[in-house]
């Protein structure tokens, strides 16, 4: 089980996540009150620790914008969260200079949820499970019932996202059998990464 840190927009939340064991960190590039610019993203994730691989984070974009944060920024992943179709995905990859880049694809959940949702999203890297609301994208802090995707096996990696902290850290864990735990609002303070709240996240994992 990996951790994701989502959300990432100034260089003392990188110099905070940089000491701890995570594994990734999100970016993101489309409207949200974390956006940042393409020019910053790059400054961000020249100064982040190398073996902490960088996640973009879109919405719905070009595909033409996509590739120029791969370029610009060297995202590791591209995380789709918005409504693009399984053909985008395919000309996405198609489109990408480097084949060691990842494609990660959320999918909202709601109370009626269909396993068959997830068939045509197979080319996908890995698939990243986040509370549906209506008129919003994420970033919602609020969680889902995640026995709806406990019993989900995927091929691809499984990522859980919306509304996590350091409270219900263990029991998203246990039920979800996510491969990647995705935190963003849940470790801040006034919309920045939180070092105390951090810690106690990697704590009560442990």
């Amino acid at each position: 089980m990996k951790i994701k840190i989502c959300g990432i927009k100034e260089l003392e939340e990188v110099e905070i996540i940089n000491d701890f064991k995570l594994n990734y960190a999100g970016f993101i590039f489309s409207d949200s009150k974390r956006k940042i610019s393409l020019a910053k993203g790059r400054i961000l994730i020249e100064n982040l620790r190398k073996d902490l691989l960088p996640v973009g984070v879109f919405v719905n974009e070009d595909i033409s914008f996509v590739l120029r944060a791969v370029e610009i920024c060297k995202v590791k992943i591209v995380q789709l969260h918005g409504d693009e179709s399984p053909r985008y995905i395919r000309k996405l990859r198609g489109s990408l200079k480097s084949k060691n880049i990842k494609i990660w694809k959320v999918i909202h959940v709601e109370e009626r949820f269909f396993v068959k949702k997830l068939e045509k999203y197979k080319m996908a890297d890995g698939i990243l499970f986040e509370t549906m609301k209506k008129g919003a994208y994420g970033g919602t802090g609020e969680t889902f019932d995640w026995n709806i995707i406990k019993d989900i096996k995927l091929d691809q990696k499984k990522i859980l996202a919306g509304g996590i902290n350091s409270e219900n850290i263990k029991k998203a864990i246990n039920i979800s059998k996510a491969d990647v735990i995705d935190v963003n609002s849940g470790v801040e303070t006034n919309l920045i990464k939180d070092r105390k709240k951090i810690k106690l996240l990697f704590e009560n994992i442990n």
